[in-house]
């Protein structure tokens, strides 16, 4: 599945920088300089640690917004605003 493609390969359960960078550069997406990276982590409901996504978190959170594919992701970037940073739920 998606999730795969970017796991890491000594922890097929995590996505590390690595893979999160590889799924973001398919996305077109620069993972060190664009904020929308982020907004797309905490979307996808990455809590575990700073840096890494658990496939757990990943599954649940493209079930929850609605997105099986790529193109999925791919088609979300534009609502990805980082106006969500006022929203209490992700300051606490």
């Amino acid at each position: 599945a998606l999730f795969s493609k970017y796991a890491d390969a000594d922890d097929p359960d995590c996505m590390d920088m690595e893979g999160i960078g590889n799924l973001c550069q398919e996305l077109g997406l620069d993972a060190e300089t664009d904020v929308r990276v982020l907004v797309l982590l905490w979307k996808l409901g990455a809590k575990d640690k700073p840096g890494e996504i658990q496939r757990r978190e990943f599954t649940e959170g493209m079930e929850n917004n609605g997105w099986t594919l790529l193109s999925h992701l791919k088609g979300s970037l534009p609502a990805l605003d980082p106006g969500f940073m006022d929203n209490k739920e992700f300051r606490d």
